[in-house]
């Protein structure tokens, strides 16, 4: 059997240290991974959102537009019957 020296325990207590700053430094990885994941999943909801005001607005658009064109139709409908009243 052979007998472990004082080099080779100061040797083993030193790779065990960087193991372990090793070790934390994937820890510091992964947490800056997790709130960077953490960021994109709050920019996808903000974008998200955003399309959904967007959507809002479009929809509200199309609103107008449609009460815009019934005011159209309404005043042709009203000229016609100016018209008639005139004998045209």
């Amino acid at each position: 059997m052979m007998r472990v020296g004082a080099d080779d325990e100061g040797r083993l207590a030193g790779d065990e240290g960087r193991l372990a700053g090793d070790e934390g430094r994937l820890a510091g990885d992964e947490g800056r991974l997790a709130g960077d994941e953490g960021r994109l999943a709050g920019d996808e909801g903000r974008l998200a959102g955003d399309e959904g005001r967007l959507a809002g607005d479009e929809g509200r658009l199309a609103g107008d537009e449609g009460r815009l064109a019934g005011d159209e139709g309404r005043a042709g409908d009203e000229g016609r019957a100016g018209d008639e009243g005139r004998g045209w």
